[in-house]
């Protein structure tokens, strides 16, 4: 508590209104030294926060609720958000080597990697701290980046230790690990040209084929490599409508998208100020966008695949679409080639590189950690994995920023520029040891599913189908290790802890209660589940 200070003590005294009882100093980024603790002592005592929030929260206990948001983010900038994209790939990665651990632990396998596992997670953790994820510290970011791919490396290393003693050697097979406890069909991506041998087609494009496979829960399953059964992309001319199995698209003339239309629902998309796929940024005071470009359209027995050739301003951009015929399902690949380019005002996302998707508009849903909310339109919505509107759900792999305006979806992609900060009267703005202008090739991703009337247990389900990885290595055989049969629950880790198996996740809502409250967050011994 303070010691000094008459009007701090005034301060204190307003509680919740003003000052706290407990006040968070941030320096940010400034080195505290013997003279500033000299100089600061006098006015508070130092203490440990998790002690401190210990003390405090026993002698009054949280008794409210709240809703807490912020215009405010640091989650964009240099290498166009590359830091955000490969904390969820190394999150993913970890997630998956613990899921394979845990395979290995119920065969019986004598093997004890938790310790490694766990300072997998201690890393990522660390440097999920904001003063990693803000403008200025380039060279703190690099250093991230780089640690998580040493996490990803360390965490695929695990998985293969595991997986090569719980499959048969066999090298004309490919054996594909699922860790999700449910069965689910899952998109394969493969740049080798060995192809698994199933009762679904694949379809080769480029130096790639990709098609999907059935695989059983919380195991693995084994598929004979074949060099011969993937079929071809054909090139023809970009038509103005495709049509499958569970969705019509309309194309503008230079291959965005008009339109979305679900079979007995309709149509998704109000393409007035924006069409499906636009991406717009205002650089050196000009808008720019993509709507024009040079397109390329092939059909395959998989999906039909979309190229756009196209500039934002003097910014190269390729576009991929995949329209699944058989999944209801469209893949998105966007890459950029930046080369120092200032982009937008920190302050003003819509000034940024946006993706948009103009939907007709209803009531807005995002994930969070556990669980679904409602949200509000013109707020920015951050850290969420899918958001929905209009029918429509747009899924990110990593870009996390997103805001809807009278129906229209908008994914922040990346700014940078020179003039940057709100703390003005600390003179950030005119610090120039820092370059924190966009450079190099950034590859993002997203899904878009046409869902139409929302249900929220379905659609988690379902992104979780879609975007969690598999494990692939040569091998033969088949086995489901664990199970959660329960559809109502939501599995978002399994993981050894004191040498038992658990599960940790959440309790999806049902029509008997208040839709978005009171939801059960369980961890558990799966043999308890």
């Amino acid at each position: 508590m303070f010691k000094g200070s008459e009007h701090l003590k005034k301060e204190i005294q307003k509680d919740l209104y003003s000052g706290p009882q407990i006040w968070i100093y941030f320096p940010d980024l400034v080195e505290i030294n013997q003279k500033t603790y000299d100089e600061l002592k006098g006015l508070f005592e130092f203490v440990l926060l998790e002690r401190a929030l210990k003390e405090r929260f026993t002698r009054c206990p949280p008794h409210g609720k709240a809703k807490v948001y912020t215009y405010w983010s640091y989650i964009e900038g240099v290498w166009a958000e590359e830091l955000l994209r490969k904390n969820k790939r190394a999150e993913e990665a970890a997630i998956l080597a613990e899921s394979i651990y845990c395979m290995g632990k119920i065969a019986g396998l004598p093997i004890s990697r938790n310790d490694e596992i766990r300072k997998i997670w201690h890393t990522i953790l660390k440097y999920q701290h904001h003063d990693v994820y803000w403008i200025e510290v380039t060279d703190l970011r690099r250093k991230a980046i780089n640690l998580l791919d040493d996490c990803i490396h360390r965490s695929y290393q695990i998985m293969a230790d595991v997986a090569k003693e719980l499959v048969e050697e066999d090298q004309g097979s490919l054996a594909i690990f699922n860790g999700l406890p449910n069965e689910r069909k899952c998109l394969i991506d493969i740049q080798s040209g060995e192809i698994p041998e199933s009762d679904l087609k694949f379809q080769k494009f480029g130096d790639r084929s990709f098609g999907f496979v059935k695989l059983p829960a919380g195991g693995f399953k084994s598929f004979k490599i074949s060099k011969g059964l993937c079929s071809t992309s054909e090139e023809k001319p970009l038509p103005k409508k495709i049509t499958t199995n569970n969705y019509s698209i309309e194309f503008s003339e230079e291959g965005l998208i008009e339109q979305i239309i679900i079979p007995g629902y309709g149509e998704l998309l109000k393409p007035d100020k924006y069409l499906g796929g636009e991406m717009k940024a205002l650089i050196s005071n000009r808008w720019v966008d993509n709507r024009s470009a040079v397109c390329r359209f092939y059909s395959g027995d998989v999906a039909y695949v979309l190229e756009r050739y196209s500039h934002l301003g003097k910014i190269p951009v390729s576009e991929r679409y995949f329209f699944f015929r058989n999944e209801n399902l469209i893949k998105a690949e966007v890459e950029f080639n930046f080369n120092g380019d200032e982009v937008g005002f920190f302050p003003i996302d819509e000034t940024k590189i946006n993706v948009y998707y103009p939907t007709i508009g209803s009531k807005i849903y995002h994930d969070i950690p556990f669980g679904y909310v409602q949200a509000k339109e013109k707020r920015p919505l951050f850290a969420i994995n899918w958001l929905y509107c209009g029918g429509l759900v747009y899924v990110n792999r990593g870009n996390v920023k997103h805001w809807v305006r009278d129906g229209v979806i908008a994914n922040v992609i990346a700014w940078g520029g020179f003039s940057f900060t709100n703390r003005i009267h600390f003179s950030w703005a005119e610090k120039t040891q820092y370059d924190i202008r966009l450079y190099d090739k950034h590859k993002i991703e997203y899904f878009l599913i046409p869902w139409g009337e929302f249900n929220g247990n379905k659609i988690v389900r379902e992104v979780n189908n879609i975007t969690f990885p598999v494990f692939v290595t040569k091998g033969e055989g088949e086995k489901s290790f664990y199970r959660v049969n329960d559809e109502d629950l939501a599995i978002t880790s399994v993981y050894e802890k004191n040498g038992e198996v658990w599960v940790r996740g959440y309790k999806l809502p049902s029509e008997r209660k208040t839709k978005y409250r009171d939801w059960e967050i369980f961890n558990k011994p799966l043999h308890k589940i």
